[in-house]
């Protein structure tokens, strides 16, 4: 094949590549991943870029004896164009744009490798596939982590984003003085009726009801500071999240149920397998006998025909209207019950199940309520271990 003339810069890339030519130069391993990616680049009539110009041009002076020996003026080509550059608006800047943080700078891996960072832990983010711009929701939490990856990287950022981030870092540097939290004695910048609410569910605010006060952490929205859990009912206590996974092997149902009674987790829900209802009554209600009155208690669901279950629910007196004054309800794994959906006085605040395996209707219903959600089994389903992380 005959060589073609070299006329620009593209040539001598295109050359070096072997594209459209014979191979007439032998460039160097550590050159050619780039070389011949901008060269497929040029020969496709994309245009190079000043960077991409700059960084080509010194790369071929690596092989200007090759050119030579091909009989061109090699330091002049290699200053021609075939084509003008490629104008890239290289600009970076964070801003505020409709109520959005929008994040916008050039492909750089370094930079996207910040933004996955961030992301991750980010509230409502979105990337648009080809564009340069990334989009967070306008929050204190986006505002930190954004800043946090970006501000000493020579972004132009919104002075109100840089304002409220040193506010951010003030109140993180002195969180106590903001935080709602209990502080050994006291709940401390808590509203009123955040105080409220918790001293109606466990009596006294003080350091002598610690282990109630930590439970209920998750459900009013305060930090303590917990301690490492030794017993059971301080790893319920400390819990980070609101499942509990409690393996029967680790602790029995005596135990669990035990542990229940002494956090005063009640309401209770409690799902019964409908092929086990009659034997996991019969245990809870075994554990419970002396502690809550068979009045306080309500079975709202039964088994077609005469079976020993429904007669077991009417010989313990568990057919009750569900009141403000109950303690516990139990339904099945499969169903929730309407009254419970309409009731305007009960509400559980904890849920118990010998099985993690539930309805759709049955998970979304103790999810909305309950901040303690407890699956008493060996092993959790492996469905349900993707949306949780495992309780301490």
């Amino acid at each position: 094949m005959i060589m073609k003339t070299l006329l620009n810069i593209e040539d001598c890339l295109e050359a070096a590549a072997g594209l459209g030519q014979m191979h007439l130069i032998t460039i160097d391993n550590s050159d050619k991943t780039i070389m011949h990616s901008i060269a497929r680049q040029v020969f496709k009539g994309t245009a190079l870029t000043d960077k991409q110009f700059a960084l080509m041009q010194e790369k071929l002076k690596k092989y200007k004896d090759q050119f030579d020996n091909l009989d061109c003026d090699f330091d002049f080509i290699i200053t021609q164009l075939r084509q003008p550059l490629r104008q890239i608006d290289r600009s970076k800047y964070i801003k505020v744009v409709d109520d959005e943080i929008v994040v916008r700078f050039p492909f750089k891996k370094s930079l996207i490798i910040c933004i996955n960072t961030i992301s991750n832990r980010a509230n409502l983010y979105r990337h648009d596939k080809g564009s340069h711009k990334h989009y967070f929701s306008l929050t204190d939490r986006n505002i930190d982590l954004v800043l946090e990856q970006f501000i000493d990287k020579n972004f132009e950022i919104d002075e109100t984003l840089t304002t409220r981030y040193k506010d951010i870092q003030v109140i993180k540097g002195n969180r106590l003085d903001y935080l709602p939290h209990f502080d050994g004695q006291d709940l401390l910048n808590c509203s009123p009726k955040m105080i409220s609410n918790v001293r109606d569910e466990i009596g006294e605010i003080s350091s002598n009801n610690f282990l109630k006060i930590a439970d209920r952490r998750l459900r009013h929205g305060y930090y303590m500071n917990v301690p490492q859990p030794i017993t059971l009912t301080d790893n319920i206590a400390f819990r980070r999240q609101k499942l509990f996974h409690n393996e029967p092997k680790k602790n029995n149902l005596d135990k669990i149920l035990t542990s229940l009674y002494q956090l005063d987790r009640f309401p209770l829900v409690v799902m019964l397998e409908d092929t086990h209802a009659l034997d996991q009554l019969y245990k809870i209600q075994n554990v419970f006998r002396d502690l809550i009155p068979a009045s306080e208690q309500s079975v709202l669901f039964r088994q077609e025909g005469k079976t020993d279950f429904n007669e077991y629910i009417q010989e313990k007196k568990l057919n009750n209207w569900v009141d403000k004054n109950t303690k516990i309800v139990y339904i099945n794994t499969m169903k929730v019950p309407k009254i419970l959906i309409t009731h305007d006085e009960w509400h559980p605040i904890s849920s118990f199940s010998f099985s993690s395996t539930l309805t759709k209707e049955v998970n979304t219903y103790i999810e909305h309520f309950a901040d303690l959600i407890v699956f008493h089994e060996d092993m959790i389903s492996p469905f349900r271990l993707r949306g949780y992380s495992y309780g301490r």
